[in-house]
């Protein structure tokens, strides 16, 4: 597993972050879109089974090092603010799916302190939470696509 400093990985979300400030100011956004092939696919299996995870990407990161939540989280921000696939809800109009961006979708991090536990029931607890977060279905109708 790949050990990174939580300074690295927000040196990481925020390079990027930085990248878009030089990026053309004129930027086309829509704030309504027809689904793509691949999105009308996941919309359609999500109305066939609300409860499927089968689509999610799962990735677990080790951070070594003390942990700053509030800055991670306002880094992730940063990349959702970036990304409207992210932003985005999959809403019925006319009965017809669209791609709804939310420009104010944010990610509540999700906060667990395991340190009060001995090491061997901590790697469990923490193999549930990963296990759970990996197969809780994402409700496509809300915004953001994402979770930490």
């Amino acid at each position: 597993m790949n050990e990174l400093l939580d300074d690295d990985l927000l040196a990481l979300l925020l390079a990027e972050a930085e990248e878009e400030v030089h990026a053309p100011a004129q930027q086309q956004r829509l704030d309504q879109a027809p689904l793509s092939f691949a999105q009308q696919r996941l919309w359609l299996e999500q109305q066939r089974a609300p409860d499927s995870s089968a689509y999610n990407l799962p990735r677990a990161l080790h951070l070594s090092g003390g942990l700053n939540a509030q800055a991670l989280e306002a880094a992730l921000g940063l990349v959702i603010d970036r990304h409207d696939i992210l932003r985005s809800a999959f809403i019925e109009f006319e009965g017809s799916p669209r791609q709804v961006v939310e420009r104010g979708a944010r990610l509540s991090l999700l906060h667990d302190d395991l340190s009060g536990l001995e090491p061997q029931a901590r790697e469990y607890a923490l193999r549930l939470r990963l296990q759970d977060q990996a197969t809780r279905a994402f409700d496509l109708t809300r915004a953001p696509l994402i979770r930490a």
